[in-house]
């Protein structure tokens, strides 16, 4: 009996000290959590460059770009495959001879004879590409063909000639042109208003 008058005044004690046989009622899962730190900012949004190839800013197509107006494409020997080549040859074989280097450079640059290209709309209503060798301030034609447009892309334009040739002609940016020669690989042509 004793047993029991003590199991009594033990259950009594813990439910007056505030005891309870239910857990306290956890947080809600949707209470935000304060950020200890401030949070990082997003990095900012890089913008992308302005394209400078033929549909870029200024809306130009390939075609635009070699029929315009009052313009003609001028040989850039040192940008060309021929160029490029040249002057790693030149250089291994003068490395101590600026003098001997040039004159190198000067004979590889006299095997190309397509100096200068000019695509325009003739006379007849008729398209014209003329191809002209440079010699001093004197420019000799060296053939004449006309030529309708082919298929076009974001940077090329394919003309057929009246021979039946076609020729795919690059267009990297607005200012200049790419034509695979069958000697001398990729020529690089720079454009010069000619009016």
């Amino acid at each position: 009996m004793n047993i029991r008058l003590k199991g009594l005044a033990l259950l009594l004690s813990f439910v007056a000290c505030g005891g309870s046989a239910s857990p306290e009622p956890a947080a809600p899962e949707n209470t935000p959590v304060q950020p200890t730190e401030e949070p990082e900012e997003a990095p900012p949004v890089q913008e992308e460059p302005a394209d400078e190839g033929p549909a870029g800013p200024t809306g130009q197509t390939p075609k635009d770009v070699v029929g315009s107006e009052g313009v003609r494409f001028v040989l850039s020997f040192n940008n060309s495959e021929v160029g490029i080549k040249a002057g790693e040859r030149c250089d291994s074989k003068h490395p101590n001879d600026p003098k001997g280097r040039n004159q190198c450079m000067k004979t590889a640059r006299a095997t190309v004879k397509e100096d200068v290209l000019h695509f325009q709309l003739g006379s007849l209503g008729k398209w014209v590409w003329t191809t002209s060798t440079q010699r001093g301030s004197t420019l000799q034609q060296m053939k004449q063909v006309n030529f309708t447009w082919g298929e076009e892309t974001k940077n090329s334009v394919e003309i057929l000639t009246s021979r039946g040739e076609k020729v795919l002609i690059s267009v990297p940016n607005n200012y200049s042109i790419e034509i695979e020669h069958p000697t001398h690989g990729k020529l690089t042509y720079d454009s010069k208003r000619s009016d």
